[in-house]
C-alpha cells in the first residue's frame, strides 16, 4: 500500500512537472510566434513601399517666412498663455469680458446678434481696441504653409498649452464676422472668415488628427456665418469670388488616409516607449506576466492596430471607405475582442470621420451656393 502510495504520488508529480514544462513550452511559442507575425507583417509592408513611420506623412519643412507658425504674432501667442497675444484673444472672446453668454455661432441663417445691436457695438469696439492684434492673425493666415511644432516622440503631446490657445481662435474670429454681418458690414466680415478658412486649411494640411479637428472648427464655423452673410445679401461679387479662393479643396479619403496613417505611426511609437519589464521579482512569474511578457503585448497590439487600420487603407479611397470603417471600429468596441492595450487608442479614432464628412457636405453646400451667386 505504501509503494502503491508513493508511486502514485511520483506518477502525479512527474505529470504536474510535464504539465507546467508543456505550458511553458506552449507560451514561448505563442510569444514566439506573436512576434514573428508582427516583424513579417512589417518586412511584407517594407517590401511593399509602405513606411510605417510618422516621417513620410508630416507636410515638409518650410521657408521660415512662409510658415504660418513662424509668424511673430503666432509664435507670440503660442508662446504662453501669459504673452501679449494669448491675453489679448482672451479679451478678444465671447465671454465673460464682451458679456456674451451664451453666444453661438451663425447655422441656419440665423445670428445670435439678432435684435442685439447693443452687443453687437461692444463686440465692434473691442476689436478696433485690438486691431493690431486681429491684423496679426490675418497676416499670419495669409502664409503659404505650414509646419506644426509637433514633438511625436513626447507622450500626448497635442494635448499641451499651446494646441489649446489655437482653439480658442476660431471663437475670437467668427463673433466678429457675426457681428460685422449683422451691421451689414460685408468687408471686414469677409476679411475674418478668410482668414478663417486659410487657418483651417493649413491645419488641415498637416496631417496630425489633432489638428485636422481645429481645423474643421474653423472651416465649420466660418461656412456658417458665412451663408449667412450670403443669405443677407451683404457680399459683393468680388468678396464672393475671394470667399471661394480661400476655400482650398482636398479630397476627403485622402486627408483621412493621410491622418490615420501619422496616427498609426504615433501609436506604434507609443508601444515602443513602454517599459520593457514592468514588474520585478517574484512577480515575474505571476501567470499574467509569464503569459504576456511587454514583448509579446507590444507585437500584438501592433500587429491587430495596424491589420484593423488596414480594412480602409486597403481598400479604394472613398468616404464609404471610410465610413465603414468607422462602423467596424463600433463593433470591434461591442465584442471587445482587441487586445488589451490596443483598444484606448484606436477606439479613440471613432467619431472622427463622421465629424469630417459632416463638414465637408457644409463647406460643399457652400461653395455651391458662391458659384451660383458669382454667375
Amino acid at each position: 500500500m505504501n509503494r502503491f502510495r508513493k508511486n502514485a504520488l511520483w506518477i502525479a508529480g512527474t505529470l504536474a512537472v510535464l504539465l507546467a514544462a508543456t505550458g511553458l513550452a506552449l507560451r514561448a511559442a505563442g510569444v514566439r510566434q506573436d512576434i514573428e507575425r508582427w516583424n513579417e507583417y512589417q518586412r511584407n509592408r517594407k517590401a511593399a513601399g509602405e513606411d510605417l513611420g510618422v516621417g513620410a506623412w508630416q507636410p515638409p519643412n518650410v521657408a521660415e517666412e512662409d510658415n504660418l507658425m513662424d509668424h511673430s504674432w503666432m509664435r507670440d501667442f503660442l508662446a504662453s498663455e501669459s504673452s501679449e497675444a494669448a491675453k489679448a484673444v482672451t479679451s478678444l472672446q465671447p465671454w465673460p469680458e464682451l458679456g456674451l453668454d451664451g453666444y453661438a455661432p451663425p447655422s441656419e441663417a440665423q445670428s445670435w446678434f439678432d435684435g442685439k445691436e447693443a452687443e453687437a457695438i461692444k463686440v465692434r469696439e473691442t476689436a478696433r481696441l485690438y486691431a493690431t492684434h486681429l491684423s496679426g492673425i490675418h497676416e499670419a493666415a495669409k502664409r503659404q504653409s505650414c509646419r506644426l511644432p509637433v514633438d511625436f516622440t513626447r507622450f500626448l503631446e497635442a494635448y499641451n498649452g499651446p494646441w489649446v490657445r489655437l482653439g480658442k481662435l476660431p471663437k475670437v474670429l467668427v463673433v466678429q464676422a457675426d457681428a460685422a454681418i449683422s451691421q451689414g458690414d460685408g468687408e471686414t466680415a469677409c476679411e475674418h472668415l478668410i482668414a478663417m478658412f486659410r487657418l483651417g486649411n493649413h491645419l488641415r494640411s498637416q496631417n496630425f488628427m489633432l489638428a485636422s479637428v481645429l481645423g474643421v472648427a474653423f472651416q465649420t464655423q466660418a461656412a456658417g456665418a458665412a451663408e449667412l452673410g450670403l443669405d443677407r445679401g451683404i457680399f459683393s461679387p468680388e468678396m464672393r469670388g475671394r470667399l471661394l479662393a480661400s476655400m482650398r479643396r482636398r479630397p476627403l479619403a485622402e486627408e483621412l488616409a493621410a491622418v490615420m496613417k501619422v496616427e498609426r505611426a504615433w501609436f506604434l511609437q507609443q508601444l515602443e516607449l513602454l517599459p520593457s519589464s514592468p514588474v520585478r521579482g517574484i512577480r515575474r512569474l505571476s501567470p499574467q506576466y509569464l503569459f504576456n511578457p511587454p514583448e509579446r503585448i507590444k507585437a500584438a497590439n501592433a500587429l491587430f492596430f495596424c491589420k484593423t487600420l488596414d480594412i480602409a487603407l486597403d481598400q479604394t479611397p472613398s468616404r464609404e471607405t471610410w465610413e465603414r470603417f468607422d462602423t467596424s471600429l463600433k463593433e470591434i468596441t461591442k465584442k471587445d475582442s482587441a487586445p488589451p492595450l490596443a483598444a484606448g487608442e484606436l477606439f479613440g479614432l471613432r467619431g472622427i470621420i463622421p465629424s469630417l464628412s459632416s463638414t465637408e457636405e457644409d463647406l460643399e453646400r457652400l461653395r455651391t451656393k458662391l458659384r451660383v451667386q458669382g454667375e
